[in-house]
């Protein structure tokens, strides 16, 4: 099953109460089963001083900044999330923990599953003033304990989400053009 939401571009207008549809697809036997619901998603203040202070802490624009394009600059944010995490098992419970507590544990060696880096990935594109969500792929056979975390982020110049996996430091294209999960 994936949870995913709708290939509309987020509004432009505001960063609040934007309503976007969502879809679960199950694939069965080659078939996809698509059932629609819907989903409020509110975006991150521009202004949270929290995001700013991420922001000069990780020094993100240095990251990003030989990017020649948005897309360029996704991607390197992405393989900087990469590199950054330590992938193995963690040690400690990480569901209620911040993107500041997941890279300082990083600094100290620890080590993080794919909802971690997807959640780094996704904050730090929030810093940058990308527009990303999350994404959650998991098995319809509940005898396989399988969930994989990766991201949704907007790309003005596709005019389309597609899908990063900040963990293996990919995303998928098709003729030089990122796929999204439908895609996929």
């Amino acid at each position: 099953i994936i949870h995913y939401p709708a290939t509309k571009s987020p509004s432009k207008e505001g960063f609040f109460d934007i309503q976007q549809h969502c879809f679960v697809i199950v694939l069965h036997q080659i078939k996809i089963y698509i059932s629609s619901f819907a989903m409020t998603f509110t975006w991150e203040n521009k202004n949270n001083p929290d995001k700013l202070k991420f922001l000069e802490q990780y020094d993100l624009d240095t990251i990003i900044k030989d990017g020649k394009t948005e897309f360029e600059k996704q991607l390197l944010l992405k393989s900087w999330v990469y590199a950054t995490l330590p992938d193995g098992n963690p040690s400690k419970d990480y569901s209620q923990a911040t993107a500041f507590e997941i890279l300082n544990d990083a600094q100290k060696g620890f080590q993080f599953w794919c909802t971690q880096y997807t959640q780094v990935f996704i904050y730090s594109a929030i810093a940058m003033d990308f527009y990303v969500r999350k994404l959650g792929v998991d098995s319809k056979d509940p005898s396989k304990d399988m969930h994989h975390g990766v991201a949704d982020i907007w790309s003005s110049k596709f005019k389309k989400w597609y899908v990063v996996d900040p963990q293996a430091n990919l995303h998928y294209e098709k003729d030089s053009i990122p796929l999204n999960s439908l895609e996929i």
